[in-house]
């Protein structure tokens, strides 16, 4: 009974280690069919989905895509280090295709389409916010981001 408890929580693990444990066991099994049990075990943990957990991406590999709210990790002056949701601009998106409430910024204006340009750069509303204004500039250097996981299936959201 306990092992149907451990089982049906989904949780990750490590594919080698699990088949290294399997090839553990062999010293405590006598059984004729151990090494065909093993390679039938082995290629059904290789065939199981691979779960990636997401990582840091250093700002010097590659940026998110334009208008997707991250995680970042913003190094101040003094060396202490903030992580907060943020999203990056690369200064190509107009205000109008953007989906996000833009005013009393400098903008760039684009003469040959007749748009307002947000200006490149790290924004965020919730840290660097001193008066609950919508879009505030990243003023320290971000240095990573990583992409926010998924919401949980079966949470109250507008999928």
């Amino acid at each position: 009974m306990s092992g149907v408890n451990r089982m049906s929580k989904q949780r990750l693990i490590d594919c080698n280690e699990a088949i290294k444990v399997i090839k553990d066991l062999k010293g405590n099994c006598d059984h004729y069919f151990y090494d065909y049990a093993l390679s039938d075990a082995q290629s059904e943990l290789i065939a199981l989905p691979t779960i990636n957990p997401p990582e840091w991406i250093s700002v010097d590999d590659r940026m998110p895509e334009p208008e997707t709210e991250v995680l970042i990790l913003a190094v101040r002056s003094n060396g202490y280090k903030v992580i907060t949701t943020a999203m990056y601009e690369n200064g190509k998106v107009s205000t109008e295709d953007s989906n996000w409430c833009w005013y009393d910024l400098d903008f760039d204006y684009d003469e040959e389409n007749d748009v307002y340009l947000i200006p490149e750069g790290w924004w965020e509303y919730r840290h660097y916010n001193p008066d609950d204004v919508l879009n505030n500039a990243v003023d320290d250097k971000v240095t990573h981001w990583m992409p926010l996981p998924d919401a949980p299936k079966g949470s109250d959201t507008n999928e």
